[in-house]
């Protein structure tokens, strides 16, 4: 009789152990997990996510959805249902975040999120989110349908990126490719140069200037006094000359465009017959 009211105390003290055991685990999982969540909230990457969601699916029962969760679930469904261009799906997309934010180990949200940022041109962001729901789900019925859309992402995302670098080549090449007379002149409309700086006794100090309007190239003369609002304001004009091309005749002699515009180049001869050589230099 004695035998079996031992045995009795030790069985109900075994499973008082066990239990408080139990207890201690699931409370450090409990803890784990919440401060798991906090680090991704503050710090939304993929390593934080994958945390939260592994420890999610080792907790039991399974960690409860918030209210907010749902909420900002159903807000992107209802943008999805409404889409019709790109940055319709970013809104959802937005939207989706938001549910992942709240609840980082929940797998629909990550499904929907990788589902619209593909809508939305997000290659990147859909590989992630679709890769973190096969996480969160691993024994979903939709997991070779899953890989096989990561799969048509990924050469969705190689593709764009040769289309960037074929463009940012072609874009290089036409930046090299010299520009006609009359690309350059129409590139130059607005653009001001400041030539010699003259110091004369009775005159003082002044700049002659350029500026191109249109195909016309204006000459001034700026004194020291006005420079400075002149080229942030209207320049007063002296001379007009039209511009058919990078070599133009002015009204002393001849002038030239430097191939990249940052100059101006006029010749002329003096009233005393020599030749004299303005270069007028780009300021804005």
């Amino acid at each position: 009789m004695k035998r079996k009211a031992q045995d009795t105390i030790v069985k109900v003290f075994l499973s008082i152990t066990f239990a408080l055991a139990a207890t201690a685990v699931a409370q450090s999982t409990n803890n784990a997990f919440k401060q798991a969540v906090t680090e991704y909230q503050q710090h939304s990457t993929s390593e934080n996510a994958a945390k939260v969601i592994k420890l999610a699916l080792g907790m039991k029962p399974a960690p409860a959805i918030p209210e907010e969760a749902e909420r900002f679930i159903a807000r992107g469904q209802a943008a999805v249902e409404s889409a019709k261009e790109p940055a319709d799906f970013k809104a959802a997309a937005a939207e989706f975040e938001k549910a992942v934010l709240s609840a980082p180990w929940v797998a629909n949200a990550y499904y929907n999120l990788g589902l619209v940022q593909d809508k939305a041109g997000d290659y990147a962001g859909a590989i992630r989110n679709l890769n973190l729901y096969l996480l969160a789900a691993p024994n979903a019925d939709d997991t070779r349908a899953v890989k096989s859309l990561i799969y048509k992402i990924e050469f969705k995302q190689e593709k764009a990126a040769k289309d960037v670098r074929v463009k940012e080549a072609a874009a290089a090449q036409e930046a090299r490719r010299p520009k006609t007379d009359e690309e350059l002149i129409r590139s130059l409309n607005g653009a001001r140069y400041v030539g010699n700086h003259v110091q004369d006794r009775l005159a003082g100090e002044w700049d002659n200037a350029l500026e191109i309007r249109g195909n016309q190239m204006i000459s001034s003369v700026i004194s020291n006094g006005e420079f400075k609002e002149s080229f942030n304001g209207t320049m007063p004009e002296k001379s007009r000359t039209p511009l058919n091309g990078r070599e133009f005749n002015h009204w002393m002699g001849v002038g030239t465009i430097s191939e990249d515009g940052a100059t101006i180049t006029l010749r002329m001869v003096n009233p005393s017959n020599k030749l004299v050589v303005e270069t007028y230099r780009r300021i804005r």
